[in-house]
């Protein structure tokens, strides 16, 4: 088989003859782009959202036949399919659909601390090969100098976990509108917690009780650790609090804890973090109080109707 036969083969089995799938994607991804962008989106962005289409649309085609070649030979509609007719062989198929998908990789959103190759090295492998999609770190880290090193790394911005959905909507919307990204917590170091009103606390009311409780309990061993000047001690239980606090929503309070463990980390003496201690623990019992009362039973002779 010659590379044109090849290639005409491979355009039959992604459906090129027939785009009429292709364009019915289109249409909603069109709206929905220019609805998010206020009017007419950006060169690039409309290039990637619609090659994007193009190219799953075809990925989705392939792995449908490589899933049905078995089928496909015994149906009437279907058995001119090049899979069914044996023109493509399944591993060739296999390969198809996987490059397919990696051209569709348009945007990257890598975590900093992957095992073997880490965000860092694959931002600077793939800017090394001339790839210029946007580029962006998940860490847990918030200190200035790994967002320093993200960028010289080649990332465009770093997300710093917990990530919130309305964080992701953010950084999507400002690069399908071309516009350059904004650095999580920039008004502030991440050690600095606010004073303006945090949104509440994520909690499920079945489980608020247990929740205010274990809290309550993480504070008085955190109290006492502070007492007996154990920062190892004090670390593990910022450590858990942490834990629990990504899961309700205090993104400000966990950057806030993960920063005091880091300065321990280095060598800090818990004397010199008094004041971001006290600032921590403060900070959560604000954020506890208006579950406080509801988490509170009723005393017995509380008239009140539930």
């Amino acid at each position: 088989m010659t590379w044109v036969e090849r290639l005409t083969v491979y355009e039959k089995l992604m459906r090129l003859d027939t785009p009429i799938g292709t364009l019915l994607l289109l249409w909603p991804t069109w709206w929905a782009l220019w609805l998010a962008s206020g009017g007419m989106p950006a060169p690039w962005t409309l290039f990637v959202f619609t090659a994007g289409v193009w190219l799953t649309r075809s990925a989705g085609c392939v792995i449908n036949d490589y899933a049905d070649r078995w089928l496909d030979p015994h149906v009437k509609r279907t058995k001119d399919r090049p899979l069914a007719t044996g023109a493509v062989s399944g591993r060739q198929a296999l390969a198809l659909f996987a490059g397919l998908m990696l051209v569709a990789f348009a945007l990257v959103l890598t975590d900093i601390n992957m095992p073997g190759l880490d965000g860092y090295g694959l931002a600077r492998a793939l800017r090394a090969r001339g790839v210029s999609v946007p580029i962006h770190g998940a860490t847990a880290n918030a200190d200035p100098a790994e967002r320093q090193r993200c960028e010289e790394a080649g990332m465009q911005g770093v997300l710093v976990k917990p990530i919130t959905l309305e964080a992701l909507q953010r950084l999507l919307t400002r690069i399908t509108n071309g516009q350059p990204p904004v650095a999580d917590h920039q008004a502030q170091p991440a050690h600095v917690i606010s004073n303006d009103a945090s949104p509440p606390l994520q909690v499920n009311p079945k489980m608020q009780a247990l929740f205010v409780q274990t809290m309550q309990a993480d504070l008085d061993s955190l109290r006492d650790a502070i007492n007996a000047a154990d920062p190892g001690r004090v670390a593990q239980v910022l450590h858990r609090i942490r834990g629990a606090l990504v899961i309700v929503g205090a993104p400000a309070l966990v950057d806030s804890g993960l920063h005091i463990e880091q300065r321990i980390a280095q060598g800090d003496g818990l004397a010199a973090l008094a004041g971001r201690l006290d600032g921590f623990q403060h900070g959560l019992l604000r954020l506890l109080a208006p579950l406080l009362d509801d988490a509170m039973p009723s005393s017995p002779d509380d008239t009140t109707p539930p």
